[in-house]
């Protein structure tokens, strides 16, 4: 499964802030689902930064 984070964030949100990690492994310990792979990547491809005026040098 593939997780992308939000406007403002990185890789890290979806362990940081959303608890995947500790979603995944309730789920898990529980049998409600098998192991499987999440994909959290770093979805900023642009060099906009906050605040940022749009002109980049």
């Amino acid at each position: 499964m593939y997780l992308q984070h939000g406007w403002g964030e990185d890789e890290t949100a979806w362990t940081n802030q959303g608890l995947a990690h500790l979603i995944m492994d309730n789920l898990i310990a529980e049998g409600k689902i098998k192991p499987f792979i999440i994909v959290m990547t770093y979805g900023m491809t642009n060099e906009i930064k906050w605040g940022a005026s749009g002109i980049l040098k």
